[in-house]
């Protein structure tokens, strides 16, 4: 058991949001924002949860999300940092077309 009682309030507020991320939870996302924690080293973390309040409850709700998207874009990326210099629209191409 943890000494510090706000680090074992920390714990347990963290651990919570670890089942939400787990779990399709993310309707508990604005309880979970407002309960009356009184740590301020989340609280950076919390205002910029506030900010995009819906993007985040739908992350953790849908079962959807754009990982395929970013992995391809991510291996594009890299693809092309391969090539200084001569990363041209034309070899480029060229050489994705080869690769699929």
């Amino acid at each position: 058991m943890l000494s510090c009682p706000e680090l074992a309030a920390a714990a347990e507020h963290v651990a919570f949001f670890a089942v939400m991320m787990r779990d399709p939870t993310g309707h508990e996302l604005p309880a979970w924002i407002q309960a009356d924690t009184d740590l301020p080293d989340l609280a950076g973390f919390l205002r910029r949860l506030l900010q995009g309040l819906d993007g985040e409850t739908n992350g953790l709700t849908m079962p959807l999300n754009s990982g395929i998207c970013e992995g391809n874009v991510n291996w594009l990326k890299t693809f092309k940092r391969q090539m200084p210099g001569r990363a041209k629209l034309d070899l480029l191409r060229f050489r994705v077309q080869i690769r699929t």
